[in-house]
């Protein structure tokens, strides 16, 4: 879809779900958000003034009407009222380049629409972005933040609790606050990465993630270094100073070869890494530092097992699917609508193997 087709479909999207009273987003907003010049958008705005969804008021800004308003009915009519049944989702997304986090929203909002719900999806790039973004936004009856490592402030939470009454975080992050969350613990994975990894022979391990603290991934160190102390096996955590979004891949690498002795030797035989995007990419970065896999290093990746992107074909994969993670934030919302009063929880979700060329037999 063209930017836009795109521009345009929002603004009918957001018309639908507002309240007479509602603002519109500014133009700059657009023009940064779809990528189109400033002549795009005041055409498409016009578009709405000409069929009565928007209206300018000079000094104050421009408005949304209220779509049943603009419409004149005075009446409910069988379509209205199935209209009326649907459910509107927001979902807020960080603007950032992860595949994993695009696969999750195509395949969510997939499964929404296909059961009538009105789905509207913002990008923003930062909380203060998001709250700019949030005070031009109509009222929605669930609201999903993808923040994909960006903090969430209170602001940003209080911002979008006004919004909407029911919010799930995509991420395991928020337990003990008034929201839902869905996301991963990586200590289960990292168990399940070293039982196939002891089963090809490897007792020297080492584990590789961000020197940013995230609360899943820091569970899995935790995990891993209770699982490796006190062993004769030997164990090393090594810490890359970037996000994922951030060429891990090839800092990653560098770090890993960092460790050599002065016999060129790594200090262990096999590795778990948290936090690669591309596994040809991370492939590619090993084999330019001399590094084999899994000649002289077998390789486990914590990440999502059904996305080609990360594993390439080719790394073992201990984690969850995307199709999963997607199902669990729609089943959330749902639970959320059906019983507004329950307790809020965070839901972890289920993890497997999946087994690749890159672990050999030590």
């Amino acid at each position: 879809m063209q930017a836009t087709q795109r521009l345009e479909s929002y603004l009918e999207s957001l018309a639908t779900n507002a309240r007479p009273g509602d603002r519109v987003p500014t133009v700059r907003q657009l023009m940064s958000e779809f990528g189109v010049s400033q002549a795009v958008v005041l055409r498409a705005t016009e578009r709405l003034k000409a069929q009565g969804k928007i209206s300018a008021q000079v000094g104050r800004g421009t408005f949304f009407v209220g779509e049943e308003h603009a419409r004149g009915l005075a009446a409910e009519t069988h379509e209205t009222k199935g209209r009326a049944d649907q459910k509107s989702v927001l979902i807020l997304r960080r603007s950032t380049r992860l595949q994993r986090g695009r696969r999750v929203l195509e395949l969510l909002q997939a499964h929404l629409q296909e059961n009538n719900c009105r789905v509207v999806e913002v990008a923003y790039t930062d909380s203060r972005d998001a709250l700019d973004i949030l005070r031009n936004l109509p009222h929605f009856d669930a609201c999903i933040i993808q923040s994909t490592f960006e903090t969430i402030t209170i602001d940003m939470l209080a911002a979008v609790r006004r919004k909407s009454a029911a919010i799930v975080v995509d991420g395991a992050v928020l337990a003990g606050t008034e929201v839902d969350a869905v996301g991963f613990e990586w200590g289960s994975a990292v168990e399940l990465a070293l039982g196939h990894l002891r089963s090809h022979g490897h007792s020297r391990i080492g584990l590789v993630l961000s020197t940013h603290f995230v609360l899943a991934a820091e569970l899995g160190r935790i995990w891993f270094e209770c699982r490796m102390d006190g062993a004769p096996d030997t164990h090393t955590v090594i810490q890359v100073p970037a996000w994922p979004q951030e060429d891990f891949a090839a800092k990653a690498a560098e770090e890993i070869a960092n460790t050599r002795n002065s016999s060129g030797e790594l200090p262990f035989s096999a590795l778990i890494v948290w936090g690669v995007e591309s596994g040809n990419v991370f492939l590619d970065q090993l084999r330019e530092k001399g590094i084999d896999v899994p000649g002289t290093l077998s390789v486990v990746l914590l990440g999502r097992t059904d996305l080609e992107s990360e594993h390439g074909g080719f790394f073992s994969v201990a984690g969850s699917t995307t199709s999963a993670q997607a199902e669990a934030l729609e089943q959330t919302i749902r639970r959320r609508w059906d019983r507004p009063d329950s307790e809020y929880r965070v839901r972890y979700l289920p993890l497997s193997l999946l087994e690749g060329p890159s672990v050999a037999d030590r």
